[in-house]
């Protein structure tokens, strides 16, 4: 059993190492001084508050993505009692309002938001490797 954890082990080792995936992290180029860890700093506090936004942004547009949800619903069931084209063109401004609710809060391209989750991973990277106070700083 033990063989077989150790083969594993060595196997994953090889792999992660010769494809590169290992060496992911880019390293700080010379040498490391109070500014480029002040700049580190603050390239990773504007990831953090752009982050922050867009979680608060992302929070406004789903309570408006149910509101017009339930609009939605209640005149589509109101235009299926009735038949009356009033309710049915009600109906139709109700699911227009919630497409444009989808699209606010699901609009973003994913190329979109894997530039921004790498532009955060990056930055908090790059802090991470200006630290002092663990025993490995660079």
């Amino acid at each position: 059993m033990r063989v077989r954890a150790r083969a594993a082990l060595v196997i994953a080792t090889a792999a992660l190492l010769g494809s590169g995936t290992a060496y992911a992290a880019e390293l700080p180029r010379g040498p490391v001084t109070a500014a480029t860890v002040a700049s580190a700093q603050a390239q990773a506090t504007a990831a953090a508050t752009a982050s922050t936004e867009a979680d608060r942004v992302k929070a406004l547009s789903a309570m408006a993505l149910d509101a017009a949800k339930a609009a939605a619903q209640a005149a589509a069931d109101k235009a299926a009692q009735t038949h009356d084209p009033a309710d049915q063109a009600a109906a139709a401004d109700a699911s227009a309002k919630q497409a444009d609710a989808n699209r606010a809060r699901f609009g973003r391209t994913k190329s979109e938001r894997a530039l921004d989750e790498h532009a955060k991973d990056r930055a908090g990277n790059l802090l991470d490797q200006h630290r002092i106070d663990g025993g490995d700083a660079s």
